[in-house]
């Protein structure tokens, strides 16, 4: 009842309510030794502080979050370190929020090197291609660069229908744009566009996008 609570209020973007229902669902959750709750409930404490902008109390409850996913581990070790990734990435996109795309960048990072570890490929290939999109923001070219190709890399990976249902295209078109920021050459872009193909079809870059960022 107490994370139902809590997911309803911070939804709702109720800080002070949020924080109440958080602290009875942790307390719970860790008693039980429930962490995978732990973390749910870290993450949802940390969803209203974000609607409410409260990026100077925010980043310590996702590391709260990552120590629950960590203990986590013990039971399931996959599950704890794909809850460890949907915390780093729940940073990410904090810290874009708040304006800080080379402190997102690690995040990205960190959650994507995760993913490759466990083989999620799915949480690796989103997890890499926003390391990209903020190294991209800070003209980090040649980083960002290496980010999307981890991302095609990470698609590789997945059967093609799966493919489909991911911000792959993003990390195709930046690619090209990034070709010669980066100091790659036209054969990079060929084998780009040919890796893309094979991922997406033949028709991948007519599909629609609707944010550089999630």
């Amino acid at each position: 009842k107490a994370l139902v609570a809590l997911m309803q209020h911070s939804q709702a973007g109720k800080l002070d309510q949020a924080k109440q229902f958080a602290q009875e669902a942790q307390e719970i959750a860790h008693v039980n030794f429930w962490p995978h709750l732990e973390v749910a409930a870290f993450l949802g404490l940390a969803n209203a502080m974000l609607a409410n902008q409260a990026f100077g109390e925010i980043f310590p409850v996702y590391t709260q979050a990552r120590e629950a996913a960590k203990r986590a581990e013990q039971e399931d070790d996959t599950l704890g370190k794909r809850l460890a990734i949907q915390a780093w990435m729940s940073e990410g996109a904090a810290r874009i929020a708040d304006d800080d795309y080379p402190m997102a960048m690690q995040a990205y990072q960190s959650g994507a090197t995760i993913g490759v570890e466990i083989e999620d490929h799915i949480l690796a290939l989103e997890s890499w291609r926003m390391a990209g999109y903020c190294a991209e923001r800070e003209k980090k070219w040649i980083d960002a660069w290496s980010f999307y190709q981890k991302t095609l890399s990470s698609a590789q990976q997945l059967p093609p229908d799966q493919c489909k249902n991911t911000t792959l295209p993003y990390a195709g078109h930046a690619l090209l744009r990034l070709v010669s920021k980066s100091g790659s050459t036209q054969k990079d872009r060929v084998r780009i566009l040919e890796t893309m193909e094979q991922l997406l079809g033949p028709d991948w870059q007519e599909q629609p996008l609707t944010s550089q960022s999630s």
